[in-house]
């Protein structure tokens, strides 16, 4: 079973439901489950196709959901990457995993160019936002094979092909979903392969273990490029048409006061985000009411945290 099939099973019960936060910015599911379908279609139409392996580089954003089920809906396989890593680490994650496009901001494209544009070199380059001339690969030797779009042009040009739209794809359940980097302490980058069935069956246990339902609120902190908040914060959420709160920054200030302006049911954070909420906890100006859930995943919680945040 392919995993977009499963958030398009939930646009079609909830379509009014919303599914994404961001800013000001409300999306509905069925206007998610809408950007999914025209940033696949416009994949396709620039030479994605299955098995084709595809780095995105952004922070947590509503375009870091679009392009990963868009990518998973044709049997592409997402390399979901932080976009404070730095060239020489992209460049030894480049020579295991051979990305054929990149998907990032403005801002690391930049630092990319200024420090080692060879990283860019014979790959399709897409740009989250803004208008994005393609001039500005040919300034540097060797990269005027190099293809960039904006992703608004993207969106564009799925609509277009909107009369050809494609059904999801048929998935073995072996079919890699994506491969997330991590290191172990190795010293070098190691890729986990996620298949579809992989998180289909975590998420689906998360949901069960949990009572997951539609009415609940999540709020995604940490990097969406890891495992832990990609299945608990952004997959699990969508699949049950509850709603997502998307926070790009890690400021304590900031968390504590998304989680009162929204009133988020659930968090997942590691242990020292939570230690930081406990000392910058107010209680005088603080409501943290709304909170059912604290997950946490990464390292040991010791049992003195463990208190300290049940007594809040």
């Amino acid at each position: 079973m392919n995993l977009s099939s499963l958030l398009k099973r939930t646009a079609d019960r909830y379509p009014k439901n919303i599914a994404i936060v961001e800013d000001k910015e409300k999306i509905a599911y069925e206007r998610l489950q809408q950007k999914i379908e025209v940033l696949s279609d416009a994949f396709r139409s620039i030479g994605i196709r299955k098995n084709s392996k595809v780095a995105i580089l952004l922070p947590n954003c509503k375009e870091f959901i679009y392009s990963f089920f868009a990518l998973l809906k044709i049997n592409a396989i997402a390399v979901p990457i932080k976009p404070q890593i730095t060239c020489w680490e992209l460049g030894e994650l480049f020579k295991n995993c051979t990305p054929k496009v990149l998907i990032l901001a403005p801002a690391l494209l930049n630092r990319i160019l200024r420090d080692k544009p060879s990283l860019l070199r014979n790959r399709i380059i897409i740009v989250k936002e803004g208008t994005v001339e393609a001039a500005i690969l040919d300034k540097n030797d060797g990269l005027s094979e190099s293809v960039l779009y904006a992703i608004n042009e993207l969106y564009e040009m799925g609509k277009n092909d909107s009369r050809r739209r494609r059904k999801i794809a048929t998935t073995n359940s072996r079919q890699i979903a994506s491969i997330n980097y991590t290191y172990r302490g190795y010293g070098y980058p190691l890729g986990a392969m996620l298949t579809h069935a992989n998180y289909i069956y975590g998420a689906f246990n998360y949901m069960r273990h949990r009572k997951s339902s539609s009415d609940e609120t999540i709020l995604l902190a940490l990097p969406s490029a890891h495992i832990l908040p990609l299945v608990g914060c952004i997959i699990v959420p969508l699949l049950v048409g509850a709603k997502m709160v998307i926070l790009e920054s890690r400021s304590t200030r900031k968390i504590i006061k998304t989680i009162s302006t929204n009133q988020i049911n659930i968090v997942v954070l590691v242990p020292t985000l939570y230690s930081a909420l406990v000392r910058n906890y107010d209680p005088e100006k603080d409501d943290l009411s709304s909170l059912k859930y604290g997950i946490t995943g990464g390292s040991l919680m010791s049992p003195r945290l463990n208190r300290l945040i049940k007594d809040i």
